[in-house]
Formats: structure tokens, sequence, C-alpha cells
């Protein structure tokens, strides 16, 4: 929620905690899974040089060879794009059946399909994908995604506030208007938006948690991040306040990339044994 700012009772009251409706949803049981791997796509760092490690796997040194005519063989190696974005690909496994989930997509609109090419990564096989929430960060490569897959047809899970206009307030005086997800424009590349606010169980048993409200007195959200806006279809929107989804796995497998400061604001988790 954001803090003296000017925002009226009403813009106040939407931004508030509340109840999500429906039935009750807790506890969630999870199923027994064998084992669950996480592959960062997109990080806002890389670092080449980090080694493996117990549980870890890096991407190869040689990841990411590109054609570059002043080297005497005619390529360099770019190694894997990072960016101030996140994007992380969850693949649960059990028994034989596996299941696989985008979670986020970055920033950059081929950020997200430049590193899954380089990183030999089929996305054909993906069942769905989730977005912890709208900034444009989290939800910008959805363009690079649907042509590397090349069909139609994707599920992908987000919070109905998801297509809220925002705007930055900056230091200096200095605003951002920050990018907006169009329902229409995602529908049209052949994904099928399905909006939840409560926790859901997706392929493979892995659970989203759905809002999270903000109910610690520490947790202020972005006091730059304030100003009402109006919707493609000329509505009023709310003012901008980050509803929350907070994000965890209850085991981490390979590994592509370093992990860098994204915070996801979803929640998938997979039981294991």
């Amino acid at each position: 929620m954001c803090d003296n700012h000017g925002n009226s009772a009403a813009e106040a009251a939407w931004s508030a905690p509340r109840v999500a409706e429906g039935p009750a949803v807790d506890p969630v049981a999870l199923p027994e899974v064998d084992e669950v791997g996480v592959t960062m796509m997109v990080d806002n760092t890389f670092d080449a040089l980090l080694a493996s490690a117990e549980g870890v796997t890096r991407a190869s040194v040689d990841a990411g060879r590109t054609a570059a005519r002043q080297f005497a063989d005619g390529e360099a190696v770019a190694g894997l794009r990072a960016e101030h974005g996140f994007s992380a690909l969850v693949t649960v496994q059990s028994g034989n059946a596996s299941s696989t989930l985008l979670f986020d997509t970055g920033a950059s609109p081929d950020g997200l399909a430049v590193n899954a090419e380089r990183l030999g990564i089929h996305v054909g096989g993906l069942q769905g994908v989730v977005l912890s929430h709208g900034h444009f960060d989290h939800a910008g490569g959805f363009d690079g995604l649907a042509k590397l897959r090349g069909r139609s047809g994707l599920p992908l899970t987000v919070h109905p506030a998801v297509w809220t206009r925002r705007r930055l307030e900056l230091p200096a005086g200095q605003g951002l208007e920050m990018p907006t997800l169009s329902r229409g424009a995602l529908e049209r590349e052949g994904f099928e938006v399905i909006e939840r606010r409560q926790p859901s169980l997706l392929a493979g048993g892995i659970l989203i948690t759905g809002e999270v409200d903000r109910v610690t007195e520490f947790e202020h959200g972005m006091p730059q991040d304030t100003k009402p806006g109006t919707g493609t279809a000329g509505d009023t929107i709310p003012p901008s306040s980050t509803t929350r989804h907070s994000s965890s796995t209850c085991a981490a497998g390979d590994l592509s990339s370093s992990p860098g400061a994204a915070t996801p604001e979803w929640s998938t988790s997979s039981g294991t044994p």
C-alpha cells in the first residue's frame, strides 16, 4: 500500500488487504513428487565463470555462441542475457511424468527467448505460464515466447489487477509511465488468460498461493507507485499498489544462471517426499 500521497479513501480501500472470495482453501494438500527443478531463465546478473556445485548446475561456459566477424573464427561467446527482470522455469518430476510451468517472463521482448535458445530449452512442452504481478520487468517476454512456441493454446494465470495502469514518481520530478499489459494482445498471441485470486493447483501439483495480503507493519509497498490511470477501454482503474502473491519453491533443481535480486510475488510450491 502507499502512504501519504493524496489518494482518496476509495483508492486506499482498493489497495487494502481483503479476504479472497470463494470457499476455504486452507490447508491445501500437495501431492508428493520425486523432483523439483528450477531453471533461472532471466535474472539481474549472469556470471559465466561461476562453477556448478551440489544441487546447482550452471550454464556451460560456452553458452551463447554467436557470430562475430572481428574474431578469427567468426564467433564470440555472449553468455546469457541479463536484465532488470525475472523469469524461472519450474519442472516437477513424478515417476515418468514431467510437468513444466513458466513463472514470469522477464523484462525485454526477446530476453527470455534468447536465453531459452542459448540453453537449448524447448518451450513447446510448456503447460502454462504464471505471472507474479503486472510489473513490466516480470511480464515483458511474451512476444518472444509466442514466436518461439509457434502455436497457441497456452494457459496464462494472472491476478485480476494485473491490467492496472501504473506510474512511478521518481526523484527530481521524473515520472515513468510503466508499460501496461493488454489482455487482448495476449489472447491474440495465443495465451488463454485465467484470472485467479485464490490458491490453485496447476500442472504437476504445483501450487500458486493466490493473493497474499500485506499484513505486516514493515511492508509499505512502493511509495512512488501511486498514480491512478485509465484502462485501455477508457474505464477508470484504481491506483497502483503492488498486490502481492508471495513466492517460494519447496525444492530447487538445476539453476542455469546465478540468482539475482528479483523477488517474485506469486507462489509456486510443490510437495516433495
